[in-house]
């Protein structure tokens, strides 16, 4: 929106930048404060996004998105909100650009797919404009109808970086009773203040209503307009299109439509209209009359114009222009921009800024700072063509930024300078080229006139001498070295110039700490322009490191010498026939060494192995191969046993003399590598035949090897896949603790999974055990043992039990109800009988032992009832399950905890076997509510899905932590109910917040 940047002045740039000022000046005030709600928005990510798309060969982009509805709600989320105008924040009744932008998607997402889906699906065909008539959610859960239009900038349209988007609110006027609202009043406002034109038109075409905007937009009057009809404004080049859209409409193909249209002013020239229409229907469904709203694009149509001009003017400078957003990422690029760093059209498009710079440039550390406190940066840096080519440039760099001073990116212009710079540079090297090799060589260089006077003397050799170079002009070698050394130094510098001879040749001179140093000398003639000889031109080169350096390498071949003599291992010298040259001590045996020596080692190999080693010695001396062999047999000692021989080429100045030969003593080792192979063949016969599955793991996590199948997978298919592919998801995070585990302390793990087949589920009970290698677990070995037959008794044996359970409650309950109960209520009958007959007899007897008898006996017939209800309450047989979960909840709640039942749309009778299992899971889990949640509520809801009944059971108690809690038998027996039933179970719980029981049953 407000653009904010510092141009180079000067320049066809600078002069476009200017007018976007002045443009973004003028039309700022009508931007925020406008009536319409405007957005300005980045689709930079978004194209980015479809690139990568089309660079998998993914060509019909809108048609990925619709057929992955989920790729489309996430590259929705790649559309960034660059600014908001203050109309939009108050209509989505919001206070600031953050909040409105956390909101964004909820607002628009009232319809499937959303505007904002509908809005990338335009995109991504590739159109520049996008309108659609929409809901909106906003505080308090209100919907609002809007027209939403989305825009892409001049200047964007092939980058797709920047775009905007208006919502204008058109609720009220979607109704005939729009203005008897009571917002009525704010109603009229907006519509005759909006900042567009709205039209209400007749199915004959006549304009029923129209607002002031509408009449500026085309110059009539509302009473004028009121006689047309809307055919009579259009512009006859539009007008074959406009009747067709109309005719869409009224033959009820279509329920809107929008486009461009041309309209002629009441004055006789020519508006440019970005026209939406909607039909609204009447209560019964039929079509009553059309809303169009109108937007006035002709100042839009002239700045794209102008803006068009500018684009061509930046396209065609001379100078490389780019634009990057705020993360670095290019924009824009020029023409010239691509042909100085030779990319193709549009492949800088989406690349970082960074793609140019050459790695290590100095300026960039400069660059962020400058921008920073001034806005700009102006200087020179190296830059990298396409082909790698680094060039230099002259680049100054401006800030973008909008209104609110928020950084929107970087504007760079960039000159070659390489040629200019290199032809500076050129200049300077060679004006100093001389000097640089006079003062950068380490030797001694100097000039001497023919009588022995020193001219000059660089800097390396003055230091030698302990004096300036100014100093040493004029001095001889009289004032440098003792005399019999100088004399000796003058007798060679007149042979010079005598014979006209370069000569070279060593001498010792010793510095000021009385060390020695040692300097080879090279001196020659130079002339004058008539030729003869003016002086001589002298190099000394200090050499008392590489004196060191022989006598070190004297000493080193002395110190090789030894070690070879006193190796464990045979060493021998050959050249290209096999001759020996050398041998250390080892390989003589009972032979002398000077016997060995001079003969041929072939001599020492057996004849049908001769011609093998004869020809990997001639792979050595021919391609400078080293050859690693391994021999059984006797070695020149004469000893037998196995032997690792290694042949390598020995060079002298590049080229291969001789060869070393190593012989290495192997036998032990082949011999426990044998015993390890032996060992390894029996355990592999044990892991090959194996009755359980055995599968090692490494440190990476993989499956390293597998002697059986898995489930349906073959050992094959689990070699090299994550071990945790194989559990299933519920156990994952499980079974990777407890394998990390095992890698860290060494100690097994134990756990029992299940796998599910085509058919049938498959039980494993798993020991994960260490492979240790010294001290460290380098792999784990998981022995899998097949339990499902173990596991389907089990079932069995349950099923049975809790069906004999069930079966026994009822039994005891009609025992007690029947027997027990009845033979009370006889004793009862029998005991008020006897009061009745003392009471006739006027016996005295203490009224205080009849009532105690009758309160005894009328508690244990009560007591009775209860075991008897809670065995198998009546309710539950003769009236469901509704009835007996709300008589549970209702006698469960007490002083301490209220239970309250909630059934929905539990209409009819489940079967038998679903109503007692939900009915004893649900006094299972109100039993540990009331013993060990400390819960003050229980909430039990009980839900009838048509093809399924789900029960939740929720307290507000204090949880437990699954992980931490081993399974009690309430738990269990909960299970084996849920599985019995064909059920899933799912427990959310957490210490301190209550705990949520979920069962779900299909009926």
């Amino acid at each position: 929106m407000d653009i904010k940047h510092n141009p180079k002045p000067n320049t066809e740039l600078g002069a476009f930048l200017t007018a976007a000022i002045a443009n973004d000046q003028q039309y700022k005030p009508l931007v925020y404060g406008s009536p319409i709600g405007i957005i300005e928005v980045d689709f930079s990510e978004v194209k980015n996004y479809f690139q990568s798309l089309r660079a998998k060969g993914i060509a019909e982009i809108k048609k990925y998105l619709i057929e992955n509805i989920d790729e489309l709600d996430a590259a929705v989320d790649l559309a960034r909100v660059v600014d908001v105008n203050h109309t939009a924040l108050s209509f989505l009744g919001v206070s600031s650009k953050p909040e409105f932008i956390a909101q964004r998607k909820s607002v628009f997402s009232t319809e499937y797919p959303s505007a904002l889906g509908r809005e990338l699906l335009s995109l991504a065909n590739n159109q520049t404009s996008f309108r659609t008539l929409t809901n909106v959610k906003i505080k308090g859960k209100r919907q609002k109808k809007i027209l939403y239009q989305t825009s892409i900038l001049p200047g964007y349209e092939d980058s797709l970086a920047r775009a905007v988007v208006t919502i204008t609110d058109i609720s009220f006027m979607m109704s005939e009773d729009a203005f008897a609202s009571e917002n009525e009043e704010i109603h009229k406002l907006i519509y005759h203040q909006a900042y567009i034109g709205i039209a209400r038109i007749s199915r004959t075409g006549r304009f029923m209503m129209v607002n002031k905007r509408f009449c500026d937009i085309i110059g009539y009057t509302a009473s004028e307009l009121k006689s047309k009809v809307f055919f009579q404004l259009t512009h006859p080049d539009c007008e074959e299109d406009s009747i067709r859209n109309w005719d869409l409409l009224l033959s009820g193909e279509r329920d809107n439509f929008s486009t461009e249209e041309i309209y002629v002013h009441k004055k006789g020239y020519q508006v440019n209209v970005n026209i939406s229409v909607t039909l609204i229907r009447d209560k019964k469904g039929k079509p009553d009359s059309y809303l169009a709203v109108y937007e006035d694009i002709t100042d839009k149509k002239r700045d794209e114009a102008e803006l068009r001009q500018f684009s061509h003017a930046v396209n065609h400078s001379i100078d490389g222009i780019a634009v990057t957003d705020n993360k670095g990422f290019i924009t824009f690029a020029n023409k010239a921009t691509y042909d100085l760093y030779e990319y193709g059209e549009n492949e800088l498009i989406g690349q970082h800024i960074d793609l140019l710079n050459t790695p290590g440039n100095n300026g960039q550390n400069k660059i962020a700072p400058s921008l920073k406190e001034k806005g700009s940066w102006h200087g020179e840096m190296w830059q990298t063509k396409k082909d790698g080519t680094q060039f230099l440039i002259e680049l100054s760099t401006s800030v973008i930024q909008n209104s609110i001073g928020e950084t929107l990116g970087l504007i760079c212009i960039a000159r070659d300078i390489t040629e200019k710079k290199l032809a500076e540079e050129a200049f300077e090297r060679n004006h100093n080229l001389l000097k640089a090799v006079f003062e950068s060589t380490p030797d001694a260089i100097f000039v001497k006139d023919t009588d022995g006077k020193y001219l000059m003397m660089n800097s390396y050799g003055a230091k030698v001498f302990n004096i300036t170079e100014e100093e040493i002009k004029g001095k001889d070698d009289y004032d440098l070295f003792p005399e019999k050394q100088a004399l000796k130094i003058r007798e060679i510098d007149k042979h010079i110039v005598k014979t006209q001879e370069s000569i070279s040749y060593e001498a010792y001179q010793k510095n000021e700490e009385g060390l020695e140093r040692a300097f080879s000398t090279t001196k020659s003639p130079f002339y004058g322009h008539n030729g003869k000889v003016i002086g001589i031109i002298g190099i000394a080169r200090d050499i008392s490191e590489k004196k060191k350096a022989q006598e070190q390498l004297a000493t080193s071949e002395e110190l090789f010498r030894s070690i070879t003599e006193n190796a464990p291992i045979f060493i021998v010298k050959l050249n290209k026939e096999g001759k020996i040259l050398y041998i250390n001590h080892l390989v003589s045996g009972e032979r002398t060494k000077e016997e060995i020596i001079g003969s041929n080692a072939f001599d020492f190999v057996e004849k049908k192995n001769r011609r093998h080693y004869q020809n990997k010695l001639s792979e050595v001396f021919e391609k400078g191969s080293v050859q690693l062999l391994e021999v059984k047999g006797p070695s020149i000692s004469g000893v037998d046993g196995y032997y690792q021989v290694k042949i390598a080429p020995i060079k002298n100045r590049k080229k291969i003399d001789s060869a070393i030969v190593l012989i290495e003593d192997i036998t032990e080792q082949k011999l426990a590598e044998e015993q390890l192979n032996e060992s390894e063949s029996r355990w592999r016969s044990i892991f090959e035949h194996a009755e359980d599955i055995i599968i090692t793991i490494n440190k990476e996590n993989k499956v390293v090897a597998a002697n059986r199948a898995l489930g349906e997978l073959s050992p094959k298919e689990i070699i090299g896949t994550p071990y945790i592919n194989l559990i299933p998801k519920n156990q994952k995070e499980e079974v990777s603790n407890g394998i990390t585990s095992v890698f860290e302390t060494g100690r097994p793990f134990h756990f029992e999974s299940s796998i599910h087949l085509k058919e049938t589920e498959a039980f494993y009970s798993v020991m994960v055990a260490p492979v240790v290698t010294g001290t460290e677990v380098e792999m784990v070995n998981a022995i899998v043992r097949d339990i499902t037959e173990l596991k389907q008794s089990e079932e069995a044996i349950m099923s049975a039990m809790i069906e004999g359970q069930d079966n026994e409650r009822k039994r005891i309950a009609r025992e007690l109800h029947d027997g027990l109960g009845q033979n009370l209520s006889a004793v009862k009958m029998s005991l008020a009988s006897l009061e009745a007959q003392i009471k006739r007899s006027n016996v005295e007897l203490k009224n205080d032992i009849l009532i105690r008898m009758k309160d005894v006996i009328n508690g244990a017939i009560q007591e009775v009832r209860n075991i008897s209800h809670d065995l198998m309450p009546d309710l539950l047989e003769q009236f469901g399950i509704v009835s007996a979960m709300d008589e549970l909840s209702e006698k469960s709640s007490g002083e301490n905890i209220k239970i309250t039942f909630e059934p929905i749309d539990m209409r009819g009778r489940l079967n038998s076997r679903a109503e007692t299992g939900l009915y004893r899971i649900t006094q299972e889990l109100i039993s540990n509510a009331v013993r060990h949640s400390m819960a003050q509520n229980v909430h039990i809801q009980l839900i009838n899905h048509g093809d399924s009944v789900v029960l939740s059971v929720e307290d507000d108690g204090i949880g437990f932590d699954l992980k931490l809690r081993s399974k009690g038998i309430g738990l269990k027996n909960i299970e084996s109910r849920v599985k019995l039933m064909n059920g899933e179970l799912d427990i959310e719980t957490t210490p301190g917040r209550g705990t949520l029981v979920t069962v779900e049953v299909p009926i």
